[in-house]
């Protein structure tokens, strides 16, 4: 199920027109990929075995890629399911997800930089383990971090609210072109076409007057501003980084913050992009999979504003047909993690229930509820009935969550890998962090190698919808 219900934001969006970007990027973390999940890409390219990932690690790292879009962006958005489980009849989940409504009337005026220098072009996935999509065999064929790049921002558009402006400019050792000057999301065809043409640029104009250019002529006081670079472990605007540097805090001063996601092995210095970013008043970021860069930025690209508070969950099992429910996301019993939301947030919770024999149909109710960031002036909910679905009906987002669960069962000894494998293989239909969940089952049900073919890919080419 998935409701939408309009929620009153008058006090956030007054206090969102006009405010500084330096307070915006202030009030906004980007969370940190869990360590346990970057030693297990690690594994997986070594061919060594590979370590236990806890459940919650699993499920902080399903991100918010495929929760189903809410048309009205002013909607606070909420959704559940409950799945059988594939495997095991006396098992099921019920998986909860909430979204909080966009913050309203502030522009977002994005200038998207693609570095296209020579170390984007081209690097082996033995130094991107993550990166690969075919089973080991000894041999590793050459990935583009351009690619990466491209797809990284293609997947973060079809994600941007309906008050996002893009420009999209291709760097190259200085050398920079303005591939799509500002143009409105409603165009998104135009600026996925654009990010496509993001190729080396042997002659042309400065780097930095091409990003002034489409970001700082002619842009709106008001508007959340910011230049968004993916690069690598360099931050490749110009060859004067000192010149960089005086440029990103000329920009902070006009209203524009810089903000960076390098592309490469996770753990490897970045300080050039890291001091850049910090100059410029934004958040640096690193990645080393399609969904990483994704998920990251989307969270970035958030308002800090508070749009919701006291968002609260109850889960309410039928004792005739569930003899116990625990959640198994790492969260508390009575919420989703947050006592306040802010714009665009996704938060989730994930419970699992022992069923009685022969369970089927209805096995509870959920209760949910939602107040405004102002005391006293609004407070919302809903109550629904939980009926069990097979997951292979499930929307996507649920999904995902599933697959999450059928992995981290694996890793707790409940069920054989092939098995795991072969049904999750079946559930992960998109190019999301699941997908890479899928690959570890297939490594761990084979771990000799014996079965050769091709991993479900982790790396998505723009426009597949994989």
């Amino acid at each position: 199920m998935w409701f939408a219900m309009q929620l009153a934001l008058a006090a956030p969006v007054a206090e969102e027109v006009c405010v500084s970007v330096e307070r915006r990027a202030a009030a906004l973390e980007v969370p940190a990929i869990p360590a346990s999940i970057t030693e297990v890409r690690r594994a997986l390219a070594g061919g060594d075995p590979i370590p236990s990932v806890s459940m919650e690690d699993l499920f902080a790292t399903l991100g918010s890629a495929d929760v189903p879009v809410v048309e009205d962006t002013n909607r606070f958005g909420f959704g559940t399911a409950a799945l059988a489980h594939p495997l095991d009849p006396s098992r099921a989940w019920v998986i909860v997800g909430a979204r909080a409504p966009d913050a309203g009337v502030v522009p977002l005026r994005l200038t998207f930089v693609v570095d296209t220098s020579p170390s984007m072009s081209g690097v082996f996935t033995r130094g991107i383990p993550p990166l690969q999509d075919e089973a080991p065999d000894g041999s590793y064929r050459p990935v583009s971090r351009v690619q990466l790049a491209k797809t990284v921002l293609s997947q973060l558009t079809q994600r941007l609210p309906d008050r996002a402006v893009v420009a999209v400019v291709a760097s190259d050792r200085g050398r920079g072109r303005v591939l799509l000057p500002p143009t409105p999301i409603r165009h998104q065809a135009r600026i996925l076409q654009a990010i496509q043409y993001a190729e080396p640029v042997p002659v042309g104009p400065r780097s930095l007057g091409a990003i002034e250019e489409v970001t700082i002529e002619g842009g709106d006081p008001c508007a959340d501003t910011r230049v968004l670079l993916l690069t690598d472990e360099h931050a490749r605007i110009d060859d004067d980084l000192q010149l960089v540097q005086k440029r990103v805090v000329s920009w902070r001063e006009k209203g524009a913050t810089t903000w960076t996601l390098s592309l490469g092995t996770l753990g490897a210095p970045t300080d050039p992009a890291e001091a850049i970013t910090e100059l410029g008043g934004g958040i640096h970021m690193r990645a080393d999979t399609v969904t990483d860069g994704v998920e990251q930025l989307s969270h970035a690209l958030r308002a800090s504003g508070v749009v919701a508070r006291d968002l609260a969950v109850q889960v309410r099992p039928n004792p005739q047909r569930v003899r116990s429910m625990r959640r198994i996301d790492g969260g508390g019993e009575g919420g989703l993690g947050a006592a306040t939301l802010p714009a665009s947030a996704f938060v989730q919770a994930v419970y699992e229930l022992q069923l009685q024999p022969g369970t089927s149909g209805s096995v509870g109710t959920l209760s949910w509820s939602v107040a405004s960031p102002a005391p006293g002036e609004w407070q919302a909910g809903d109550t629904m009935p939980l009926v069990l679905l097979d997951a292979q009906d499930a929307p996507g987002w649920v999904r995902q969550r599933a697959v999450g669960a059928l992995v981290g069962d694996g890793f707790a000894g409940r069920a054989d890998w092939r098995e795991t494998w072969q049904t999750a293989d079946g559930l992960a239909e998109s190019s999301s962090f699941a997908r890479e969940l899928v690959a570890w089952a297939f490594r761990l049900a084979h771990p000799d190698g014996a079965v050769q073919g091709t991993l479900p890919f982790l790396y998505a080419e723009p426009g597949t919808g994989r």
